[in-house]
């Protein structure tokens, strides 16, 4: 259980999600299925809670809950072939990117990746919970100076 803050990118940072014009994120179609799928988990007695979260052109954040009971699917803990377990966020995780990747090659975007890893970080108490909310509702007034920025030119039509 825990809260986490994660990030996960898209392959050489294109803009698969989007465009950010004028201080305003403009969702593409995969950009507006990842809002879809995020927003299912705004449920706070889910096993998984998605309490804030951005699409960006070229990743998102979002701000997750796991609660502390059992999991509801027992492939939500699961050996590997290393036969190590992987943990209930990298399956959570794991899950998004599959569901979007399956969005994406079904309309079209036969090129969309993801970044094989994704980044994630505790949070360890309500002042850093607090600014990563604000990081987060904020993000896209920073775009242009945020460290996953990439040049215009890398937007996928």
């Amino acid at each position: 259980g825990g809260l986490y803050f994660i990030t996960a990118c898209t392959h050489n940072k294109i803009h698969f999600f989007g465009e950010i014009k004028h201080c305003k994120m403009f969702t593409s179609s995969i950009g507006k299925k990842l809002n879809s799928v995020l927003n299912r988990f705004n449920n706070p007695d889910s096993e998984f809670t998605v309490w804030s979260y951005c699409v960006m052109p070229n990743h998102f954040h979002a701000l997750i809950e796991i609660n502390n009971s059992e999991p509801q699917n027992e492939n939500l803990v699961c050996p590997t072939t290393r036969g190590d377990k992987r943990t209930r966020l990298s399956v959570f995780v794991g899950e998004i990117k599959a569901i979007i990747t399956k969005y994406a090659r079904n309309n079209g975007y036969l090129d969309f990746k993801w970044q094989s890893k994704y980044n994630d970080h505790i949070v360890r108490d309500i002042h850093e919970c607090n600014l990563i909310t604000e990081y987060i509702e904020n993000n896209q007034y920073r775009w242009d100076k945020d460290t996953l920025y990439s040049p215009i030119g890398l937007i996928h039509r």
